[in-house]
């Protein structure tokens, strides 16, 4: 699912892209039944745990002139939308981004501070994930 955020963060979006925690998508598939399933098809990480704030099942990325900023997204039984803005990084403080490959891509943003953000991105979404990387190298 595709947002455009420029009203909620006040400045326009250069791009951006839904994620969900690291592990969401491999808990899902087990929840329902699927553990092999979930475990061959998403493999097992062994990466260290996320710095990257709670937000939930899912959360917006989106990448301005001047910032990275994480996005709440609310979702009721009819609506999807983004609610609020839970933190802004000066887009100078983000070291790498890199993504992934796989049914699930991992989105790996490094800050200078030494903290890890591990994100899980939708195959569907891995376009606006190249973007928001893109974004982030030339920012």
């Amino acid at each position: 699912m595709t947002f455009d955020a420029s009203q909620i963060i006040g400045s326009p979006q250069l791009a951006g892209v839904t994620v969900l925690p690291r592990g969401m998508s491999k808990r899902q598939a087990s929840a329902t039944g699927g553990r092999l399933a979930a475990s061959v098809a998403l493999g097992s990480t062994g990466e260290t745990a996320s710095a990257a704030p709670d937000f939930g099942r899912q959360a917006y990325v989106a990448v301005t002139n001047d910032e990275f900023v994480l996005v709440k997204i609310r979702t009721g039984r009819w609506t999807t939308k983004l609610d609020n803005v839970i933190v802004r990084i000066p887009s100078t403080d983000v070291v790498s981004a890199d993504l992934g490959s796989g049914i699930i891509c991992p989105l790996t943003i490094t800050f200078d501070n030494g903290d890890v953000w591990r994100l899980e991105v939708s195959r569907l979404n891995k376009k606006h994930a190249q973007a928001v990387v893109h974004a982030l190298g030339a920012a």
